[in-house]
């Protein structure tokens, strides 16, 4: 009978308080984990739109520059560059200048040359890559296509000026007036 003293004695009520703070604990986790999934649905909602935002003003931007470079853009006369930055987001031309400064006169001079050169859906692609680009980037990038374009001509070559390679992006950039 020693061992049965020793022994914790539980009575009904005992049994019955621990059976009721094991449902109260299995509520509150349940209600805990409601809330979890409610807050992560109120979060993701919100990144959803924005990130519909954002495509949409994506979308926006790429129409403007493709109605832009359109309307700025003839197959007999190529690139009217002063029509262009008329047309063309603030943003997008708040950019090209900075680049152009980055440019010394030579480069700025053959940067028009290879803007004016470039055929419509060429310069589209020029733009978004160069819109796509830092400041810093897009004049390391035009300096490197003037280079390129100035071995060229003096290899007597004809000179690229299709947007394949994107070479053409910073010449948008750098011939604002």
């Amino acid at each position: 009978m020693s061992s049965d003293n020793a022994a914790p004695r539980w009575e009904v009520r005992d049994v019955l308080d621990l059976r009721r703070a094991q449902q109260k604990g299995a509520a509150h986790r349940a209600m805990k984990a409601a809330d979890k999934q409610e807050a992560e649905e109120a979060a993701v909602e919100p990144a959803a739109e924005e990130h519909a935002t954002q495509e949409a003003a994506a979308a926006e931007r790429a129409a403007k520059l493709t109605g832009a470079i359109a309307a700025a853009w003839s197959p007999v006369l190529g690139l009217d560059v002063v029509k262009l930055l008329q047309l063309l987001p603030k943003e997008t031309v708040s950019k090209l200048m900075q680049v152009q400064a980055a440019l010394s006169p030579d480069e700025q001079a053959d940067a028009m040359q290879i803007l004016r050169r470039h055929d419509a859906e060429g310069l589209l692609d020029l733009m978004g890559v160069f819109d796509a680009a830092s400041i810093e980037e897009s004049a390391g990038f035009l300096q490197r296509l003037i280079a390129d374009w100035r071995t060229a001509r003096a290899a007597g070559a004809k000179p690229p000026t299709s947007g394949g390679d994107g070479g053409g992006t910073g010449g948008g950039g750098s011939t604002a007036p």
